[in-house]
């Protein structure tokens, strides 16, 4: 189910060129982070990290997060992310009763704001009746000059889905691009 979820946040990269970020409490004490093993043989420690890897994902914490007592402190909270925007991670004091740290995140969100406001796709808008017929054709044909190269396909196939949706899903301008064109224009 995790590794799932990760696959969901970050499948979305094409889109977002900022980058995907997901941090929290992902407790695997037995992984060592700076060789990406695990020190036991836990299969949900490899899949995790194979999870990772698939995905080209970079965890950032490098220093232990959690103590208690005589523990062997452990790095249990992870800031994992697609892109390289966190320019630094401050550890502090846990709160409260917490035997965690409390991580303070610096992050370059720059690609953020730029992609901030451009136009959307308004998928509420969307002709899917005529997008589901335009996708209705031979896929083997459509891949057959692909030479059974996965990479050659799935470009092939990244552009047409790319190209259907432009035509039949409208894009809009977020709210906040519209309000500061209105000003300028009255």
């Amino acid at each position: 189910m995790l590794n799932e979820l990760i696959n969901t946040a970050f499948s979305h990269n094409d889109n977002n060129n900022g980058g995907t970020i997901v941090v929290g409490d992902f407790n695997f004490p037995t992984i060592d982070w700076e060789r990406w093993v695990w020190v036991d043989n836990k299969s949900s420690c490899n899949k995790f990290l194979d999870t990772l890897r698939d995905n080209l994902i970079e965890q950032h914490v490098i220093n232990a997060t959690r103590a208690r007592n005589n523990s062997i402190p452990h790095i249990l909270d992870l800031v994992l992310t697609d892109k390289n925007i966190i320019r630094g991670i401050k550890f502090m004091s846990p709160l409260g009763n917490s035997d965690h740290s409390v991580l303070g995140i610096s992050c370059d969100c720059s690609e953020y704001s730029k992609n901030f406001s451009a136009a959307k796709f308004n998928f509420t808008k969307g002709d899917y009746i005529g997008l589901n017929n335009a996708l209705n054709i031979d896929w083997d044909i459509f891949l057959d000059d692909c030479n059974n190269n996965i990479d050659h396909m799935w470009i092939k196939f990244r552009q047409f889905i790319t190209q259907k949706t432009e035509k039949f899903i409208p894009k809009v301008i977020p709210f906040h691009q519209n309000k500061k064109n209105y000003g300028k224009s009255h």
